[in-house]
């Protein structure tokens, strides 16, 4: 208990210290929508329908805003998700004899390894998170002698179902990066409690997984949606999109359609639906793949480039720091040494192999990338509070002095570069959010000044991040002075096909010209290709009028600029 309530303390302290200090923001735009949905911005009723969360946890979201929208409870559950899982992990660090070490170590690692996460949440990493202190908790549980300790097993499985339930595609991943460190915590005595461990987790699993399909496929029109969001995740997320030109003329697509299906633009459902089109499209664009080979050196250097040695990023940073504490970790191991430095060398090896497999085979997301070089560093943490600190008195006078030296170089090349990459992060980041703050604030007026008597207009919303969308983040409840037509994975939902139907929007595009309380807030290099999309489809030949430039408006740093439009057939049409 006194490890528990110094964890408790010491992260309370950080959270605290962090929140009076700095400010968050979402790091993707997904956490956004997913918080929108929950508060009910799109359709005016909080939904529990998160998508990529279980109904569980959206529906105790839904039951929180319900009792009030003034408080952003998303941002609160996944902080609250953090915060516990933070509080198990170092409750574990501090089960060995050097808990004052202990707590110095992990204050450095949530300067250089938390202040990113608490600085931009996202659900993935987060879930990551809470998967590791399941783990950990499971094999504490299971490890123990002579019988197995049932409460860390049963804290085990709570993390692993949390893990689950924020995000269940990371309960694969964090299996995958395990596997190594597992085969190093596993002994013939324990070989059949680790079994029995792994399945209770696979049927957690199916348990939690099946339940949510169930609750989804009550109505037909979210069942739909889930085989569309599939499907479409496969083309969107992998290197499948590549073809989606050449495939677009077995669906009757044109080279024009198949580039905005891929990049989010115009969902129209006359074109893209019903699912046998895109099933068909798909299938096409898989063949295509299959036909073409790939470059695995390229492929190689993209890879690796965009991760582990992203040095200038959050990723390449976070690798750095890893290495470093692997190499402290192994040096005051004491007799555990030449062990733990083998697998730490596989650990990092089998990573970057498992990475590399992902990359070429689907889409390998930043977030996970992130995950692996945060892995390490916990393993590292872990193995610390275990055994390393008391396996030094055999050491000879030398032995201790270049260890010890060794750890004061590496402390310095830790901390000197990793402060100042963390100083430049925190820098970066708070100026993009005072970027948001910006736009909030100022657009208000400018976009309350579009319709006459107050009226809010509605906004359709296309891709590319613009601020404005991202400054919903710091609206209290439903105050924004606009409604707003959801994109991106949202696009064919329930959600979206409600919009459409409360804002008399049907035919999506069709309804779109011509409407004086419509505006499409679109960057400008896709004008060209909405021109294209209309005359294609319905002869139209449209001409977007600028009524607000919102780069303007402290959108500052966007390689394309952000207007807000109105749609209107060219006059020799009407």
């Amino acid at each position: 208990m006194r490890s528990f309530a110094y964890a408790l303390l010491i992260n309370s302290v950080l959270f605290t210290l962090f929140f009076i200090t700095f400010n968050s923001h979402y790091e993707l735009i997904d956490d956004l929508f997913m918080q929108l949905i929950a508060q009910g911005f799109y359709t005016g009723e909080p939904s529990e329908y998160l998508v990529y969360t279980h109904f569980l946890i959206g529906l105790m979201l839904r039951w929180l805003y319900s009792i009030s929208v003034q408080y952003n409870w998303y941002f609160l559950y996944l902080m609250a998700v953090q915060f516990t899982s933070l509080t198990a992990l170092l409750t574990l660090f501090q089960r060995g004899r050097n808990k004052k070490a202990l707590l110095v170590l992990y204050c450095v690692f949530f300067l250089f390894a938390q202040l990113h996460m608490l600085q931009n949440p996202q659900f993935t990493t987060i879930a990551f998170l809470a998967g590791v202190a399941g783990l950990f908790l499971l094999l504490e549980g299971l490890c123990a002698t002579p019988s197995v300790h049932k409460f860390k097993i049963l804290m085990g499985f709570l993390f692993i179902a949390l893990m689950i339930m924020v995000r269940k595609d990371v309960f694969f991943a964090l299996g995958l990066f395990a596997i190594p460190f597992l085969v190093e915590r596993m002994q013939k005595n324990n070989l059949r409690r680790f079994i029995g461990g792994a399945l209770a987790c696979i049927l957690l699993y199916a348990a939690l997984w099946g339940s949510n399909q169930c609750y989804y496929k009550r109505t037909s029109e979210w069942a739909n949606f889930l085989e569309y969001n599939t499907m479409y995740g496969k083309i969107e997320t992998t290197r499948l999109k590549y073809y989606a030109i050449q495939a677009a003329p077995s669906v009757g697509w044109s080279a024009t359609d198949a580039l905005m299906f891929v990049e989010f633009y115009f969902p129209e459902p006359e074109v893209y639906l019903p699912l046998s089109k895109i099933r068909i499209f798909m299938e096409t664009a898989q063949k295509n793949a299959a036909a073409t080979p790939l470059s695995l050196p390229s492929a190689f250097v993209s890879y690796f480039s965009a991760t582990w040695l992203d040095v200038g990023g959050a990723t390449g940073a976070l690798t750095i720091f890893a290495i470093l504490v692997s190499v402290a970790c192994v040096l005051v191991s004491g007799h555990h040494r030449r062990r733990l430095a083998i697998t730490l060398c596989v650990l990092f090896v089998y990573l970057c192999l498992v990475g590399f497999l992902v990359y070429l085979h689907a889409h390998f997301p930043p977030r996970l990338s992130y995950c692996m070089p945060l892995f390490i560093i916990l393993v590292c943490l872990y193995w610390t509070g275990e055994f390393v600190w008391g396996a030094g008195g055999t050491e000879k006078i030398y032995q201790r002095f270049i260890k010890w030296g060794a750890l004061t170089i590496i402390g310095a090349l830790c901390v000197s570069p990793m402060f100042l990459m963390a100083k430049r992060f925190l820098r970066v980041n708070a100026g993009y959010r005072d970027d948001l703050v910006g736009v909030h604030k100022t657009i208000a007026d400018p976009i309350k000044k579009l319709l006459p008597g107050g009226e809010k207009p509605v906004i359709v919303l296309f891709p590319n991040g613009s601020n404005l969308e991202r400054s919903l983040f710091f609206c209290k409840g439903n105050d924004a002075p606009f409604y707003c037509v959801p994109w991106s994975w949202l696009a064919h939902s329930p959600i979206f096909q409600k919009v459409l139907e409360q804002h008399h929007l049907l035919p999506f595009s069709r309804s779109l010209v011509d409407r004086p309380d419509v505006f499409l807030l679109m960057a400008d290099n896709w004008i060209e290709r909405v021109k294209t999309f209309y005359l294609e489809h319905y002869g139209m030949h449209v001409r977007f009028d600028r009524v607000l430039n919102a780069t303007a408006l402290k959108e500052s740093g966007r390689k394309n600029g952000h207007s807000l439009y109105q749609l209107h057939l060219e006059k020799n049409e009407q």
